[in-house]
């Protein structure tokens, strides 16, 4: 099957009840009925508490699967091990989605949120969407001297791909 080839799609939508989800489905379907392929569910077990497995199960029984969704990731984590930093454990939750994706041939979509607590003080109220560049670039600025160079050459760097005219 090549990549261009639809097929079918596990949807997590772990922060959604199943009534919020059908709404958010019907208002995104415009009233259309939704992918046959198309199997959404609210909610799943963290990835080393057996997620990771459940995940796989669906996998085999859908051969011609493309992709798996999890919204969010943080809700399959799983928590921090006593003496692992947030990295650490942020990179084990992966791995094993990764294992998913290796496995299965199979693309696994993380969903992530910005913390608003690191953003908020320093861009004020307004909403993420409706801050301008500047606000953006002024906001990385003030945060330089807790980024690595590295992570803070990566975030200008989408910045300005995404920000630049063609």
């Amino acid at each position: 099957m090549g990549c261009h080839e639809p097929g079918p799609v596990l949807y997590l939508a772990l922060e959604d009840t199943p009534r919020r989800l059908q709404s958010g489905m019907r208002k995104i379907l415009g009233g259309q009925a939704a992918p046959r392929d198309l199997t959404p569910a609210t909610s799943c077990p963290t990835l080393p508490q057996g997620g990771d497995e459940a995940i796989a199960r669906w996998l085999e029984r859908h051969p011609g699967a493309r992709m798996v969704v999890i919204d969010v990731f943080a809700k399959v984590r799983g928590t921090t091990a006593p003496g692992l930093s947030a990295y650490d454990a942020d990179y084990a939750a992966m791995g094993r989605a990764k294992r998913l994706t290796d496995a299965h041939g199979v693309a696994v979509v993380l969903v992530h949120h910005v913390r608003k607590i690191h953003v908020i003080p320093a861009l004020g109220k307004r909403k993420l969407r409706d801050l301008s560049v500047e606000d953006v670039d002024k906001w990385l600025a003030a945060k330089a001297k807790h980024l690595s160079t590295w992570t803070l050459k990566l975030i200008h760097s989408v910045l300005n791909r995404s920000t630049k005219t063609p």
